[in-house]
């Protein structure tokens, strides 16, 4: 398994951990852009995971098997509509506070909505599965763990990925960005007493209606 490229930050100053800690992470944050084909800069990610009393933050980071690693980032040309990987990564690293780690980074889309924007941006948003499990570990073997934090797989991440025509294939588009977001906002559903309301409203112009024609027919 090759190194992961990231340089994590963790938060966890109010935590202690015994090996048999598991901490399930509980909303997150982040972002992904470049393109295997654009290294100056190359593709990157970034993800800020929190659980309560945690944090577990990515500094910039590139997929373990860069390029070829699957995701976005080796999108190009991109067929949105067919997209499955979204980001793919795993490996061992060592955070900004010395600690070794040994991570699995998986998004898989599981549906998604597009708009095209008059100048021809294409804007899909995705909802995706994520497999997100980091052993904090002991020694750079990483043969012995001291925690892991983990994803709940039942909760579904949103991302919004921004695409580009691309100029040479009819059809295609070029990855630019994406913003990651978990847990998925809830819709805004109205109180009741607005749907009575709204309802009142219909009603009293259904009535208007009605009289206005019936005035018009008696005349």
């Amino acid at each position: 398994m090759k190194r992961t490229a990231i340089v994590l930050s963790l938060l966890l100053a109010c935590a202690s951990f015994s090996a048999a800690n598991t901490i399930t992470m509980t909303s997150g944050f982040g972002e992904m852009s470049g393109t295997f084909v654009s290294f100056n800069p190359p593709a990157s990610y970034s993800l800020v995971l929190l659980a309560p009393g945690v944090g577990f933050g990515f500094a910039t980071g590139t997929p373990s098997d860069f390029p070829s690693t699957p995701g976005l980032q080796a999108c190009v040309p991109c067929y949105p509509q067919f997209m499955a990987d979204i980001l793919v990564d795993s490996g061992i690293g060592v955070n900004s506070a010395g600690q070794w780690y040994n991570s699995l980074i998986q998004f898989s889309a599981v549906s998604f909505v597009s708009s095209l924007a008059p100048n021809g941006m294409l804007t899909v948003t995705y909802k995706a599965n994520a497999t997100l499990d980091f052993a904090l570990c002991v020694d750079p073997t990483c043969g012995t763990t001291s925690a892991q934090l983990v994803w709940n797989p039942k909760e579904l991440w949103l991302v919004t990925a921004q695409f580009a025509p691309d100029p040479n294939f009819s059809g295609a588009y070029d990855f630019l960005n994406a913003s990651f977001q978990a847990p998925i906002p809830a819709p805004i559903v109205p109180e009741p007493s607005s749907v009575l309301l709204v309802g009142s409203g219909i009603i009293l112009l259904i009535g208007k209606v009605r009289k206005t024609a019936k005035t018009a027919h008696d005349g």
